[in-house]
C-alpha cells in the first residue's frame, strides 16, 4: 500500500512541477 502511495505522491509532484514549468 505504501508503495502505491509513494508512486501517486511522486506522480502528483511531477504534475505540479510540469504546471510550474508551464507558467
Amino acid at each position: 500500500i505504501s508503495g502505491v502511495t509513494t508512486i501517486k505522491d511522486t506522480a502528483s509532484k511531477l504534475e505540479l512541477a510540469k504546471k510550474a514549468a508551464a507558467r
